[in-house]
């Protein structure tokens, strides 16, 4: 397209050029699109003639000219012959239609008359038109017809197509896609316009869906379990994508966060978010998020252990220092020299002590349990290591340190047999957690 253009365009309408009845062009050629050129008012004419039609083209362009229009452009099929090749109209319109969009016009502001042309020519034109998201297909017609059954002349009328159903079925196509890929916060901005009737349900039921798996997905559990409640019955629509009976189940028991005393059900409650976090990673192992697949790798390890001492009574926020396995252990750690237990003040005169990942390990180790070892050496396992994870550009460090996207496969999948070793449910936690990765169905 030619750089001779207005700052801000509002109408534009193109025109596809046909040969019309070579023995009365006038009558079946320009006359049609002389009616539906001044069916309405256009800053800018575009007529998208073939090599055959360029002449025609141009009789059409003075003859507007002579008439007052001033902004009037000729985009010629590039070769011969195109006019039969869909894919060459297609790519050569969808490139007209793209610098006007560029220009200044807005798609609604477009119409796309596909009424003369080759039918290659036409589809290529409405299927160009569909792309862009322009709203209205024009075409010329008459249900008048002579003995040969072509439109008498001066009975045309002009008739419009709505593409904005077809454009919002596509809409919902590329939201079903974009939650397959688990797009979530995509989905919920693609699915924000007022849209036909006819696909308002799925738009909303969707849109409903993708609202709950945000949430779910950023580990915010309180606000997915409200929008569960005030938005369930309308995503309960979204096909594939509504949520489960057991996903309804496993969000609400993730947002009753238990109180810390009540160490029984701590164990059961970080079993359930351990599980989601694995899921959770794996999920950011998928879009290739390395550092952050790390990140929650690391923290089931860490809970692993926080539910192996809240099974046997303790809280690794707040331990004991009068008891006397961690005495012992205490005393050996000072011995070899080794970080132990931090300190917590709750009042007072009541002291309590803490314990990161590692002493809690050891601590476990102190109680007998089996999967202490197991978690120790967890943190000697290449790229996992703490130092690792202590350096991540997202910790302490200033640099990735998740490169290799299949030792990080490698690492949740060994914190997978970790989690069914210390709990039989675990497989079934999983299936639920992971049922929020749709491109897994």
């Amino acid at each position: 397209m030619t750089t001779d253009t207005i700052d801000t365009l509002q109408k534009a309408l193109v025109l596809t050029v046909g040969t019309g009845n070579v023995d009365d062009v006038e009558q079946t050629l320009l006359g049609p699109m002389l009616l539906s050129i001044r069916h309405g008012k256009w800053e800018r004419i575009i007529l998208l003639p073939s090599h055959e039609t360029r002449k025609a083209a141009q009789v059409l362009s003075n003859r507007l000219r002579n008439q007052g229009y001033s902004h009037i452009l000729i985009e010629t099929l590039p070769e011969k012959g195109q006019e039969n090749d869909a894919d060459a109209c297609f790519g050569h319109f969808d490139s007209v239609l793209t610098q006007l969009l560029d220009n200044g016009c807005a798609p609604s502001g477009i119409v796309a008359d596909f009424t003369r042309g080759t039918k290659a020519m036409s589809a290529a034109l409405v299927l160009a038109a569909v792309g862009h998201g322009i709203p209205i297909l024009r075409y010329v017609h008459s249900e008048q017809r002579d003995e040969r059954g072509m439109v008498v002349p001066g009975t045309e009328k002009i008739g419009e197509i709505r593409t904005t159903q077809a454009t919002a079925r596509r809409r919902v196509d590329l939201a079903m896609n974009l939650m397959r890929h688990g797009d979530f916060g995509a989905v919920i901005e693609l699915l924000t316009d007022l849209v036909p009737q006819a696909v308002q349900h799925k738009f909303a039921a969707l849109r409903a869906a993708a609202q709950i798996y945000a949430s779910w997905d950023r580990l915010d559990y309180g606000a997915a379990a409200e929008e569960m409640k005030q938005l369930g019955p309308t995503a309960a629509e979204a096909g594939d994508f509504a949520p489960t009976p057991d996903m309804r189940e496993c969000i609400n028991r993730l947002a009753r966060h238990p109180a810390n005393v009540d160490h029984e059900a701590m164990a059961e409650y970080l079993r359930l978010l351990a599980c989601d976090l694995l899921a959770n990673a794996e999920r950011r192992l998928r879009d290739l998020h390395f550092e952050d697949a790390l990140l929650r790798g690391y923290r089931v390890l860490e809970l692993v252990g926080q539910i192996r001492l809240f099974a046997r009574g303790y809280d690794s926020a707040a331990l004991p220092p009068d008891d006397e396995k961690i005495k012992e252990l205490q005393d050996k750690l000072k011995a070899k020299g080794r970080h132990g237990f931090g300190e917590n003040q709750r009042g007072k005169n009541k002291i309590t002590l803490t314990a990161p990942r590692e002493p809690a390990a050891r601590l476990l180790e102190q109680l007998g349990d089996p999967l202490a070892e197991r978690l120790l050496n967890f943190d000697t396992q290449g790229q996992f290591g703490a130092t690792s994870r202590n350096h991540s550009v997202l910790i302490h460090g200033f640099d990735a340190k998740a490169s290799d996207r299949d030792a990080l496969q490698k690492v949740l999948y060994d914190l997978e047999k970790l989690l069914n070793e210390d709990d039989w449910k675990a497989a079934e936690h999983l299936k639920v957690a992971r049922s929020l990765c749709f491109s897994e169905e």
